[in-house]
């Protein structure tokens, strides 16, 4: 029987899978008022930019220059690309299908992870978490606005973690089902374009990539012969070499002095350790306090599954990962900051979405082998059952009040999201009619800001008086006309 009707079936229905169903339901409501308002984004700032340089020269030709005189994001730069090729509609389209398919692969992603580790109810643990996973991330963001919802902003940091849950998917799979032979080489090789593929998004990223598959090659180097972790080697190989790639093309952009020159900041080494050890410091600590009990949930929900689903053994170097896996997130978090630092003096804050993927994962990570270790020291108590199932009351209860809250907040930004991006549409339109008259210098009136409307901390994307702002400028070139400004 298909393992959704076994989860269905009333013969094998309990209390703790309806509170695990009721707890996914209050994710997937909570994250579906993010995706419903991601429908009223509309162009801001840099996506007119990459819209007129994309209408002036050319796919080709924009990649070239944007390698030559702005940086290595490859990526990036061939996706922005395809999406403004295809008009404003990616602005709005965009950002709910980027999270759709987050959540999607996500769950395919955990299945395949569950299996592996031979967890019961890989169905329903892998629908928990993906949500889980979601919710987190959009709860927790820096800036949500210009991490997940403006164009230029999902495809360079939204998008590389979904590359990166195929990426975790595959590898999970391929070592679940011991691929051997040419399906392997087949295998790796798709891996080392998915890494490649992944690199060419933004610079935190691309670093935090090499690093973690540094430290994955040598856990998976010293694990015992025969296990999983070392017939994941050649996967994490494969995806080494991909990643290093990518790394090398990014690096060697020449666009990457122009870029710097911007940002007129001291790179002397022991400067940029220092704020880098810093803001690492600053951001862990900022993200444990910043929503209680997201975090939380972080912790307990990944907790309770191992002390419950997971049917391995518990090992005695287990409680090793809990020393090992904190320690590696603060490097990869350190790692994500370095660039940031080194470029323009600090991380901006849409650009911390990258590191507060390290963070989710670490903290779901370690709650995992603690919940092993709890389980197995529990195991003989009295009244497990009844500790489980009030635990997992618990959890219940916070996961729905945490989204009630998240839900209420995020719902209240609707209407007036939807006023301006109505509002942005017949100014379009009216810029267009006013080209076609022969308008060229333009007085449009101050639109109602776009980027708070969403749930943005300020007003950055907008356009503004003078008409000699960059952001002016491609506005003005996006439009064909001289020179645009707000009353």
């Amino acid at each position: 029987m298909p393992e959704i009707f076994r989860f269905m079936s009333r013969r094998t229905f309990s209390w703790e899978r309806l509170l695990l169903v009721i707890s996914g339901a209050a994710f997937t409501a909570a994250v579906a008022i993010f995706i419903n308002l991601g429908n009223y984004n509309r162009y801001m700032a840099d996506d007119y930019c990459h819209a007129a340089a994309l209408n002036k020269s050319g796919f080709v030709q924009a990649q070239v220059s944007n390698y030559l005189t702005w940086g290595g994001r490859f990526t990036y730069s061939a996706l922005m690309s395809a999406a403004e090729g295809i008009g404003p509609k990616t602005a709005s389209i965009g950002p709910p299908v980027c999270l759709t398919l987050w959540l999607l692969i996500g769950f395919w992603t955990l299945y395949q992870f569950t299996r592996l580790n031979r967890c019961r109810q890989p169905f329903l643990i892998a629908g928990v978490g993906s949500c889980l996973i979601v919710y987190a991330m959009l709860n927790l963001a820096d800036n949500l606005v210009q991490s997940v919802y403006w164009e230029a902003g999902y495809l360079l940091y939204t998008a590389p973690l979904v590359v990166l849950t195929i990426y975790i998917g595959l590898v999970s799979f391929a070592v679940r089902k011991n691929v051997q032979g040419l399906p392997r080489t087949a295998m790796m090789i798709v891996i080392a374009l998915t890494t490649l593929f992944a690199g060419g998004f933004n610079e935190p990223y691309t670093f935090s990539q090499i690093a973690a598959h540094v430290l994955a090659l040598a856990v998976c180097y010293f694990s015992p012969r025969g296990s999983a972790r070392k017939r994941t080697l050649p996967l994490i190989v494969a995806g080494l070499t991909g990643t290093a790639i990518a790394f090398v093309i990014m690096v060697s952009a020449p666009g990457n002095r122009v870029r710097q020159s911007l940002f007129p900041v001291d790179r002397d080494l022991i400067t940029v350790a220092g704020l880098t050890i810093r803001g690492t410091c600053g951001f862990i600590l900022r993200k444990l306090v910043q929503a209680p009990l997201t975090t939380a949930l972080l912790c307990l929900i990944p907790a309770y599954v191992a002390s419950r689903h997971d049917e391995s053994q518990p090992r005695v170097r287990d409680w090793r990962w809990l020393f090992i896996l904190p320690l590696a997130g603060f490097l990869l978090v350190f790692v994500c900051y370095l660039p940031g630092v080194y470029g323009a003096g600090g991380l901006v804050a849409r650009a911390r979405f990258i590191p507060e993927f390290v963070f989710v994962c670490t903290a779901i990570g370690s709650a995992y082998f603690a919940g092993r270790l709890i389980a197995h020291q529990l195991h003989a108590k009295r009244g497990l059952r009844s500790i489980r199932l009030v635990t997992l009351l618990v959890v219940t209860a916070m996961a729905v009040l945490a989204c009630s809250r998240t839900t209420w907040r995020t719902a209240r930004l609707l209407p007036r999201a939807k006023a301006n991006s109505s509002l942005w549409d017949q100014t379009d339109q009216n810029i267009r009619k006013m080209k076609a008259q022969g308008v060229l210098d333009q007085t449009i009136p101050a639109i109602d800001d776009l980027e708070t409307s969403l749930g943005g901390p300020e007003n950055e994307l907008q356009i503004e008086r003078d008409p000699s702002k960059w952001k002016n400028k491609c506005v003005a070139s996006y439009y064909g006309i001289d020179s645009i400004r707000t009353r």
